[in-house]
């Protein structure tokens, strides 16, 4: 049962590293699919590469928050 739950914080926790390591932490989804998520919370734009080095110091609460939305559908 804990393992279908995901709690998302309000202050989420963003590592420093590629967008696609802070959203896939373990590595088990294909980029399809983590793409389609990222539609879905309203963050998928030109600048959001997978690839992209993210630096938490210069998000906002509210992409930090989406990043971690994202994180939780996808588990």
């Amino acid at each position: 049962l804990r393992s279908n739950i995901t709690i998302i914080l309000q202050e989420p926790n963003v590592f420093e590293g590629t967008l696609r390591e802070n959203l896939d932490l373990n590595c088990e989804y294909k980029d399809e699919k983590i793409e389609k998520y990222m539609q879905l919370v309203g963050m998928k734009n030109d600048k959001n590469d997978l690839n992209n080095k993210i630096d938490p110091c210069t998000l906002s609460n509210g992409e930090k928050q989406l990043i971690s939305l994202c994180r939780g559908l996808l588990r």
